[in-house]
């Protein structure tokens, strides 16, 4: 299935002189278990450059008395 070429939504330009990264978006699947995929995937470059989000494997210093009141 073929949705032609559309640019990452979850950028956000810095001006507007910026251009959108357009990716091409067509889905194919696996012949033999039916996994669905994106055919030409978005490079992790284009993703994580300006990535700036914390891990939450390591819980956020509010959750320990959260959690810790929760338990008794």
């Amino acid at each position: 299935m073929a949705f032609g070429m559309l640019p990452i939504t979850t950028v956000l330009h810095k001006s507007h002189s910026d251009r959108d990264y357009i990716n091409d978006l067509t889905l194919d699947s696996c012949g033999d278990c039916g996994f669905v995929f994106i055919r030409h995937p978005v490079l992790p470059s284009e993703l994580y450059d300006e990535y700036h989000w914390m891990s939450s494997a390591n819980p956020a210093p509010h959750f320990i008395p959260l959690r810790d009141e929760l338990i008794k």
